[in-house]
């Protein structure tokens, strides 16, 4: 995670990895000229030997997508003036809020019940759709607000569309957590859901385990194409589509 990272040259040599294992032959040549800079600098600011500038920071950072929080937090590894009046313990509540949201499957139906058509900015309202509790409901909003998930405009809650989750600051565990709260759901649907309101369909098969990466962009590919076929037209309930690909043998 981002807010994890001890100084800039240690975020830089996080990026440069993360190429090289996609990509073996990728050097660090490549990664200097991709950030406009020369490779015997690069070096020596990711061995620590020569101070990187704010001017040269922000030149930087300008070729990554990160949100405002994240672009400040690592300028003040550079510069602490550059922060402003923001400071690292806020960083620290940002990071439990992103912790928190990726983990409770509600603050995501909560995001989307506020795209549906008839949705109502009222917590009982929210509270009685998702058969939460008005507390949880209360403070979701207030969690998603903080973020920038979602704003309040005329007492109205709106989407702000902005993405403050990305692969560098969502944790794994939370990912995870997540997942069984959703798999905990489902359990319970499948005896409260009529038939005719969901669908539970599964498949064993037995096949070379060489072929799981491929599997995997394939159902990937399959949740983008549902995505982009069903989110279009009335949209009146909030759904959810989960898929899970695990083996039935200790693979060898």
């Amino acid at each position: 995670m981002i807010y994890n990272f001890k100084n800039f040259s240690e975020y830089l040599q996080n990026i440069l990895n993360k190429k090289q294992s996609l990509n073996s032959s990728y050097s660090l040549r490549a990664f200097a000229n991709f950030l406009e800079i020369s490779p015997g600098t690069l070096s020596d600011y990711l061995n620590n030997k020569r101070k990187i500038s704010i001017k040269v920071a922000m030149k930087i950072l300008n070729k990554f997508e990160l949100t405002t929080q994240e672009r400040d937090f690592l300028l003040s590894m550079v510069n602490p003036n550059a922060l402003g009046k923001s400071s690292k313990q806020e960083f620290k509540e940002l990071d439990k809020d992103i912790y928190e949201i990726v983990s409770k499957w509600h603050y995501m139906a909560i995001l989307h019940l506020i795209d549906c058509e008839d949705f109502i900015s009222s917590y009982s309202w929210i509270s009685k759709r998702l058969n939460l509790n008005i507390n949880t409901v209360k403070e979701a909003i207030l969690t998603m607000i903080n973020v920038g998930l979602i704003k309040e405009e005329n007492n109205n809650l709106i989407q702000t569309n902005t993405n403050i989750l990305t692969k560098d600051n969502t944790p794994s565990q939370a990912i995870k957590e997540y997942h069984k709260n959703i798999l905990s759901i489902i359990d319970k649907k499948i005896d409260q859901v009529p038939l005719e309101e969901r669908e539970i369909s599964g498949l064993s098969l037995t096949f070379d385990k060489n072929k799981i990466p491929d599997i995997k962009t394939d159902i990937r590919q399959f949740l983008l194409d549902m995505n982009h076929k069903y989110s279009k037209g009335e949209k009146k309930d909030v759904f959810h589509l989960e898929v899970a690909f695990v083996p039935l043998t200790n693979l060898n």
